[in-house]
């Protein structure tokens, strides 16, 4: 994010934060004006500054890099070990021939 992006997220809270104020006088019966046109100055000058450089995609992070490294490949034959434990263990036994003692 760049100074002009802040600078105008700044203006932005700044008119927004004058208007709520004006709508707190006016439901008072004291209505200020200047907090109206001084907060939408500052919003349209906010949202000028705001579009005007629009922020950059962030960068991919390296954070936990080591640990994907760690990670497991997944099966090649697209079968979980569960499942080729458990076919191995429905096939019967290899025979052996027999061998005279």
């Amino acid at each position: 994010m760049t100074i002009v992006n802040r600078l105008g997220t700044f203006f932005i809270w700044l008119g927004a934060a004058a208007v709520m104020v004006f709508i707190l006088s006016d439901v008072a019966r004291a209505p200020i004006p200047v907090l109206l046109f001084a907060g939408l100055a500052c919003l349209v000058l906010g949202f000028y500054l705001w579009r005007r450089d629009p922020p950059q995609p962030a960068q991919p992070s390296n954070r936990f890099r080591l640990l994907k490294k760690r990670a497991k490949p997944k099966e090649p034959s697209g079968q979980s070990r569960r499942r080729k434990d458990r076919d191995r263990e429905a096939e019967p036994p290899p025979t052996t021939p027999n061998r005279e003692k």
